[in-house]
């Protein structure tokens, strides 16, 4: 109740305020307006004195004649105020001013007054001020109304705009954590594997931020990198990761994603020789398409492929077909482009390239 009567309280002196304000307003316009019409009268009377400063006098009383007479209509006359700190309300004088603006553009317009300045009577200039300033200052009112109204609608389009963003933004955050945190379940050997939730994680990496996405290949890679010998189980998880990568990618600009499954696939247990072959084709048909250089693991990698899916080879260690034999070396002569495929060769623990040269009565090139 107490509260009731202090906002009751407040609006009453608040209205008070205004209605103070208005009468204060209203005496000192019609003030005003007594010292110009009293101009007038004393303006009029030196008719016969005229000049262009006289004109331009009495052209500047009647505008601000008029500016006031339509305030007044309009019931909005207010004595001057400061609304804030930075900001002064003219009030009144600004009624004034937007009539005397009002009288001057509308004396321009009308044609023929500035060059014959001197055929223009009193009463005419008058008329020609107090038409401007009371017709005038509405119009100038209504344009910047108009330019106002359409900065606040395009401000409004800009806030909503910001706001979308905003929520874009915070969305996509959602996302990417919703995206971190299954790759970690899902990469924690603890937790059974489970057919929806590798579903789920794909979804959640394919709706990811490129950013994330980076981040998901980098994980997977260094997790494969670190378990393709010790932890074949753990290191096939990855293989779902680099699948969903390959999908978010379908400009096809990310040959390293095609690498790393044809690795993943080709030291799983058991291999998938065909599909790493296949990954590992499209990694270096990628990177030769953008022009990039090194990578020669992937041939290394797509000889052994190659090796481990010719059946003369597999089966009876006899020779292989020329057509093979010819893919193979090129596979291999390529790979030890680079260096460090070169000492993988020399030492490396997998057999069937040495053995494959050895029943195929070949070599490598005298730098292997």
């Amino acid at each position: 109740m107490q509260f009731y009567f202090e906002a009751n309280n407040k609006i009453t002196s608040r209205k008070a305020l205004n209605m103070k304000n208005s009468k204060q307003g209203h005496f000192f316009a019609y003030f005003l307006l007594g010292i110009i019409v009293f101009s007038f009268v004393g303006y009029i009377i030196v008719d016969a004195f005229k000049s262009s400063s006289h004109f331009l006098l009495l052209l500047t009383l009647a505008g601000a004649f008029g500016g006031l007479s339509s305030s007044m209509r309009n019931q909005k006359l207010m004595l001057p105020y400061r609304e804030s700190e930075h900001i002064i309300n003219l009030g009144l004088i600004a009624d004034c001013i937007a009539g005397i603006a009002g009288a001057f553009v509308i004396f321009m317009l009308l044609p023929g007054n500035i060059q014959n300045l001197q055929s223009l009577t009193s009463d005419q200039v008058l008329a020609i001020g107090i038409i401007g300033g009371y017709g005038g200052g509405a119009l100038i009112n209504r344009v910047v109304d108009k330019y106002l109204r359409d900065d606040v609608e395009n401000l409004k389009a800009q806030v909503n705009e910001t706001k979308s963003e905003i929520q874009e933004v915070k969305s996509q955050t959602e996302r990417d954590n919703e995206a971190s945190a299954l790759l970690e379940r899902f990469f924690d050997d603890s937790i059974p594997e489970n057919p929806e939730e590798i579903e789920q994680l794909k979804k959640a990496i394919k709706e990811a931020s490129p950013a994330m996405r980076v981040e998901a290949f980098y994980k997977a890679k260094k997790l494969r990198q670190a378990t393709w010998k010790s932890n074949k189980q753990l290191m096939a998880r990855t293989i779902p990761v680099f699948e969903a990568l390959i999908e978010s990618d379908p400009k096809e600009e990310f040959h390293r994603h095609h690498g790393h499954l044809g690795y993943a696939l080709k030291d799983k247990t058991p291999p998938e020789w065909e599909r790493a072959g296949k990954a590992l084709s499209k990694a270096i048909e990628i990177r030769d398409r953008l022009n990039k250089k090194g990578f020669g693991f992937y041939e290394f990698n797509r000889a052994i492929c190659k090796i481990e899916t010719e059946p003369n080879f597999v089966d009876n260690r006899k020779l292989s077909p020329t057509e093979v034999r010819e893919e193979i070396m090129r596979d291999l002569e390529k790979a030890i482009e680079d260096p460090n495929v070169t000492t993988l060769i020399q030492v490396s623990s997998e057999p069937p390239i040495r053995e494959w040269l050895k029943v195929n009565n070949l070599s490598l090139p005298p730098n292997s």
